[in-house]
């Protein structure tokens, strides 16, 4: 009897639980050599029920350290009710069996650990480890300098920071596509009979290899939640907060713009109203438009609220610098015909004296004149 310290189980593509279990038993079957339990446990005879209890018996028996169930976020096509069957079917094993379970999928994987409280719990059981993306930053290229090391072309070439820069930029910091980068280059310049690695080669492999990733890497790059939302395997562990955030700037501006809208449209209807106005008052329409810029500071056409400010401001200079030149002269009252203000109160002695020069001519009358009855 051998011990499986570990067993690396793929999910199907179609979410089965019949499959998964078929599965296990053809893992088992590869490791151990001399066993047949595919073909004992895996035929059309059994039930799901049985193949499970199967599964937990051959992991007590063979003690199996650790199983990984890979590639979660294949059972998503199975449906709300296959995937309820296949929770269950992780929960179960793992009562029966008591062997340790590490579930590992991508980020689309993230909402099936989240639909019942004991999946989530089970889960963070020992921790979840969360693994996204890269940042640029002395991590990255502690990464890129230890991978660097593995160079097999003749020529060698010391690892820098415009490498790390290259390999960032081309995989947007996720390990995977840039291992295949490197590997990907090392092969073209053994092809090419180069037998050196340099930040141009990488940058034409990529170019060449990754046109499948480009618009995902574009996506990544440009930091967009909405685009990256078209990629569920790209979305990050906080993407709903993410996208909430986004959402809510995109509002403030959209509210932004309807207010300014809203003023402007405003100020527009108190303009024409006030043009209105001085038209109905007698004013030209001319005159109106001016003084309604002035007060708008606005203008319609090709006039500029400047413009129209200096149209009136020029006239008004005009005038003052006219009178400041003219010099004032003096009147002979003695001359002015009898009826003219100035002469009936030149006798400029008080107020009360010219009221009364005023009443006596008739000019003015006093209150009794009104309240005559």
């Amino acid at each position: 009897m051998y011990q499986i310290p570990w067993l690396i189980v793929e999910c199907p593509h179609d979410g089965s639980v019949k499959q998964l279990c078929l599965s296990f038993f053809k893992n088992v079957d590869k490791v151990l050599g001399d066993t047949n339990y595919a073909r004992r446990f895996g035929g059309k005879g059994m039930t799901n029920e049985g193949r499970l209890a199967e599964v937990a018996q051959i992991a007590c028996v063979h003690n199996i350290g650790v199983i990984v169930f890979d590639e979660l976020q294949h059972i998503r096509p199975a449906g709300p009710l296959g995937i309820e069957k296949m929770l269950n079917f992780f929960v179960t094993m793992v009562n029966l069996s008591e062997a340790p379970v590490v579930l590992v999928g991508t980020m689309s994987a993230q909402h099936l650990l989240q639909i019942d409280f004991r999946q989530a719990r089970r889960g963070a059981g020992l921790g979840g480890l969360v693994w996204p993306r890269f940042e640029r930053d002395k991590e990255w290229e502690y990464l890129m300098k230890s991978l660097w090391r593995y160079q097999w072309t003749k020529n060698k070439t010391d690892f820098s920071t415009d490498v790390a820069d290259v390999l960032y930029e081309r995989t947007q910091g996720i390990v995977d596509l840039a291992v295949k980068l490197y590997v990907l280059a090392q092969y073209r310049a053994m092809a090419n009979k180069m037998e050196v690695v340099t930040p141009a080669l990488l940058n034409e492999v990529a170019e060449e290899e990754f046109k499948l990733l480009k618009p995902m890497l574009d996506a990544l790059k440009s930091g967009d939640m909405v685009r990256i939302a078209k990629f569920d395997d790209l979305r990050p562990l906080d993407f709903e907060q993410q996208l909430a955030r986004e959402q809510f700037h995109l509002q403030e501006k959209i509210d932004v713009i309807e207010l300014r809208r809203t003023v402007e449209d405003d100020e527009k209807l108190r303009r024409a109203k006030m043009i209105q106005l001085m038209k109905d008052a007698g004013m030209d329409a001319a005159s109106a438009e001016l003084a309604a810029n002035v007060v708008f500071g606005t203008s319609e056409g090709d006039s500029k609220p400047e413009e129209a400010k200096s149209g009136m401001a020029v006239p008004s200079q005009t005038h003052s610098r006219s009178r400041a030149g003219r010099k004032k002269t003096p009147v002979d009252i003695a001359c002015l015909p009898l009826s003219d203000l100035r002469r009936i109160t030149s006798t400029d002695c008080s107020d009360r004296v010219a009221y009364d020069a005023l009443a006596t001519a008739g000019v003015i009358c006093g209150p009794s004149t009104f309240f005559s009855t």
